[in-house]
């Protein structure tokens, strides 16, 4: 059975859990995995042929004289329908897979890279939280006790046992443990905000106690972890993207073509026509 809100609301809120609500409430990461799956329909669809185009009209039809407008009477008139296709060499379309495929391992990457940026944040903001109020509870005990010695020479005081500038001494520690308090108040409620932004309404639980291991095993090694770090696979996945549009740009060079057969409809005293017509591009203009 679950827990009543209330208690749900009172249980410590570990740094896992909170890294685990951000990842999942995050709009930024939605949105991420949304241009992901984007990016993998445009993948597979990369390396195909252009769709063929259905073409239909009107040639040679009469503006003007007896046969204005007519369909049928002008022998030159033609209802025509017909299909073209164009044919994208081999080469580039190889090339376009692998760019698509690229931008497919980009967003990836990004994905990652943000992931791996907001976990940065929400830990941080998690951590700083977390030591100011332990801060803030240790300077709580330290003027508890400073409170008692103050009360211990005010009596001192009475009794002509004590000089007036240990108690002053001793007043005056006690005001510098109330900044210092209200300082590290201050800074555990910025987190507080802070983590308000990922974590919403989560974020006013007490937090659990800090973790033994703040980083998995794997990652401790910075020198090898930093090769496979999101940030920087994101940019090398750019590069690929870079490099593949420089090889369509010299696969350009390399025409492609186009068939187009189309049916034409003339008057009932006329033949019907039947064209082909082949196009070749002319990569003229680089």
């Amino acid at each position: 059975s679950s827990l009543p809100l209330s208690a749900q609301a009172a249980a410590p809120l570990s740094l896992t859990e909170a890294l685990a609500i951000a990842d999942r409430d995050s709009s930024l990461l939605a949105a991420q995995r949304s241009a992901i799956s984007a990016a993998g329909e445009m993948s597979a669809s990369a390396r195909e042929l252009p769709d063929p185009k259905l073409k239909f009209g009107i040639d040679n039809l009469p503006a003007d004289g007896p046969d204005r407008y007519s369909l049928t009477r002008d022998f030159m008139t033609m209802r025509k329908i017909g299909v073209a296709q164009e044919f994208v060499r081999d080469e580039k379309r190889e090339i376009r897979g692998k760019r698509a495929e690229n931008e497919l391992q980009r967003e990836q990457a990004m994905l990652g890279d943000a992931r791996a940026a907001l976990r940065r944040d929400v830990a941080q903001a998690w951590i700083e939280r977390y030591f100011a109020e332990r801060m803030a509870k240790i300077v709580d005990e330290q003027y508890a006790e400073t409170d008692l010695q103050r009360e211990s020479l005010q009596a001192g005081l009475r009794a002509g046992k004590t000089q007036a500038a240990d108690l002053l001494a001793v007043q005056v520690n006690l005001q510098s443990l109330l900044d210092r308090r209200a300082e590290y108040r201050r800074q555990a409620a910025r987190a507080t905000a802070l983590l308000s932004r990922w974590l919403g309404a989560e974020s006013a639980r007490p937090l659990a106690a800090l973790p033994d291991r703040l980083l998995p095993a794997q990652h401790r090694d910075v020198a090898t972890h930093a090769e496979n770090h999101p940030h920087l696979q994101t940019l090398e996945r750019q590069i690929d993207v870079a490099r593949n549009d420089a090889a369509l740009a010299r696969a350009a060079n390399k025409p492609d073509w186009g068939l187009e057969v189309a049916y034409a409809q003339r008057g009932p005293q006329y033949s019907n026509m039947l064209s082909v017509q082949v196009s070749i591009d002319l990569p003229l203009f680089q």
